[in-house]
């Protein structure tokens, strides 16, 4: 901890904890498996993705950065904000710290024991698609061609994507690899030679690896970054032009 003049102290956390999340005014440097300490405001960022599933239930990490949201924004929508009991996944960050203990959006709904009670006299319980009885993994349903058809060439492509890539780990790939495990699909036999890397401006990851006699690129990311990237798409009819009319197609079949 070293003093920061106005701004109050700064606080590194260096592994993953939020038992100290300092006083309101101090700024907090927090990275990869931190646990946010503190309700706080988002000063700078880098590449920061936070999972937030302890507050909103859903499952797939949310980018964090510099910004105004409105005041009557809910948690999910606070784009600027990072929320004590919620985990760094990937970058680094500096937060000014807001509320701390109770007064944070954890604190409000933390070890409420009348619920305990309530829970063991319950007989049916109902919850929405965010409720935190779910097992909270993702898993594979389809892995479709252009025709919305299921196809073991996408779905190998997926894999070696899914398998080989060395970035961020995320609940997709985890979900593709657990579907190949499952299905006792043998290991790829495709070596990887090179690896583009996620970023938040080209949203696509690649791997480039090598096959018979030549090499393969495969890339997933944002469905619209991926599609601006393609002139042709592979059917089962062959190899086709991506025109407008069959991009629209499958801007409609993404969307529905």
């Amino acid at each position: 901890m070293a003093d920061n003049g106005a701004a109050g102290n700064v606080l590194h956390l260096t592994r993953t904890r939020a038992a100290d999340g300092g006083d309101p005014g101090d700024v907090v440097v927090v990275s990869a498996d931190n646990l946010i300490p503190a309700d706080g405001v988002v000063l700078e960022t880098r590449d920061l993705l936070v999972s937030q599933a302890v507050l909103t239930g859903e499952v797939f990490p949310v980018e964090k950065r510099p910004g105004v949201v409105a005041a009557t924004a809910e948690i999910a929508e606070r784009s600027n904000c990072d929320f004590m009991g919620t985990s760094v996944r990937s970058g680094t960050a500096r937060l000014l710290v807001v509320r701390t203990g109770e007064a944070t959006a954890y604190g409000s709904i933390a070890r409420r024991l009348n619920a305990i009670e309530n829970f063991g006299r319950m007989d049916v319980l109902c919850t929405d698609k965010t409720g935190t009885l779910t097992v909270g993994a993702m898993a594979l349903e389809l892995a479709a061609d252009v025709d919305g058809k299921a196809s073991d060439s996408i779905f190998r492509a997926g894999w070696i994507n899914a398998s080989l890539q060395q970035g961020l780990a995320n609940p997709l790939d985890e979900a593709i690899v657990a579907e190949a495990l499952r299905r006792g699909t043998p290991i790829a036999a495709a070596r990887k030679l090179d690896e583009i890397p996620y970023d938040f401006v080209r949203r696509r990851l690649s791997v480039v690896v090598a096959e018979g006699d030549g090499a393969l690129l495969v890339s997933k990311g944002a469905f619209a970054n991926v599609l601006e990237a393609c002139s042709q798409v592979r059917g089962p009819n062959g190899v086709a032009v991506l025109d407008a009319a069959l991009r629209a197609a499958l801007e409609a079949r993404f969307a529905g």
